[in-house]
This record gives structure tokens, sequence and C-alpha cells, in this order.
């Protein structure tokens, strides 16, 4: 039977890729997502967590070859449970993605329920890893945790063609930021480069041109700190 004359009967074709069944994780193991998507010369490759753009940082590692686009999550927890999406131009992809904690972390035979309450635990090194104990009879539901800055940024001063940084405190340390120049965000370069270490996030400005002074900020999903750049020479 000719499919032309039955429309409904031509097979349907998915215009892209989409995973429906979510990534499961062990708890401080990788996560390793990879989308293929084709990139125009003038977009952009941008990786985003619940809709939040990911910055590279020591645990948040992007690469890019061709058509294929991949982002590594080092040491995955308990709050890295998250539906990621890969973005260039229109095109995307979506991941939904679930992190498991380590065996015990839930309720044992003859334990009360628990609250699903943020419980601060000590990692090695003394980093401070918080996760998140849910009663394993009820769905896993990821609790966000408030990301406020503890040591604010400062204002600096610095000469034509030297260097400056900025640098501030956030907890909990896993956190995300991103730093703004007035209203641009600034990206990863030449001039700018960005570090995070544990807690501490900095900026640092190479090569300070008349154009370089205002005020800086450092933001995070639910605060921010700000702090003005003086240039002298001009």
């Amino acid at each position: 039977m000719p499919t032309h004359l039955y429309p409904e009967l031509e097979p349907q074709i998915s215009e892209r890729p989409c995973r429906r069944e979510p990534l499961v994780v062990k708890e401080h193991e990788d996560i390793i997502l990879t989308a293929t998507l084709a990139t125009p010369s003038a977009a952009t490759v941008t990786w985003l967590k619940d809709g939040v753009e990911i910055r590279r940082s020591k645990r948040h590692e992007t690469a890019s070859q061709g058509d294929t686009h991949t982002l590594t999550v080092h040491g995955a927890q308990v709050l890295d449970s998250a539906i990621y999406s890969c973005r260039v131009g229109a095109e995307g992809q979506d991941f939904p993605v679930q992190v498991e904690g380590e065996p015990g972390m839930g309720r044992g035979a003859g334990t009360p329920p628990d609250t699903s309450v943020p419980e601060l635990d000590r990692g090695e090194a003394g980093a401070q890893v918080w996760s998140v104990k849910s009663p394993a009879d009820v769905p896993f539901v990821p609790t966000e945790v408030a990301a406020k800055f503890c040591r604010l940024l400062e204002p600096v001063c610095g000469e034509l063609g030297g260097t400056v940084t900025l640098a501030c405190e956030l907890s909990p340390a896993c956190a995300e930021v991103v730093w703004r120049c007035g209203n641009t965000q600034l990206r990863v370069g030449k001039r700018f480069q960005m570090v995070a270490e544990g807690p501490v996030r900095s900026l640092t400005v190479l090569g300070l041109r008349a154009e370089d002074a205002g005020e800086y900020v450092c933001e995070s999903r639910d605060d921010h700190t700000s702090a003005q750049l003086t240039v002298s020479g001009m």
C-alpha cells in the first residue's frame, strides 16, 4: 500500500535526539555527557545545569571536536542531580542526571525515617560536602543549598599594563559563579583568568587598559558581591 496515499502511515522522524531516561551515576564517579550538534560558525557551545550556565572549573570540564561536545563533571555529588543541557545556537540536547548516594547513606533497618534535611559532611582533606539523605520509599528530590558569599570583594587599584586580582569566598564551595563588569558577562581569555579553588573565586585581569576601570561583580545563584577597579596612569 503506497504510504503517500496515507500520510498517517509514514514513519515519524525525530528532529533531534533527547535522552528521556535519567543517567544514573554513583556518588564520587565522573559524569560524562556527550552531545552531537552542528556548530554554526557564529555560535558558541553552552552547557547548562537546570537552566544555569556552567562555568569551567576543576570539577567541570568541556571539550568540543567537530560536532561532538562533551561535559565532564568530576567527583559527582548528590547535588549534581539535575537536567543538563547542551546548547549550540538554536539547537540543543537535554540530559537528566541522577546521582545516587553511597550505600548506607539511606535509611537502614530499625532506623527512623529522615526528613531530607541537608547534612554537612566532612570529605577528604576537610573539604565541605553537602549531601542529602532521603527516605528509601520516596522519590529522590535534590535539595538546593543557597550559595552565599562569606568574604566579599574589595576595591583594587592597578597601573596601566599591570595585573590585578579580585577575590572572594562563598559557601558551599561547589557553587557556580559568573563574573561581570558592569552589565557585560566576562569570559576566560588572554586577559581574563578565572579560578575556583575551594571556596575561593578569583578574577585576574592582565595588561590593564583604561576601559577596564569600573565595577566588577561576582554573582552566584542566590547572592552577589561587587567592588570597584581603578586604573592609574590614565
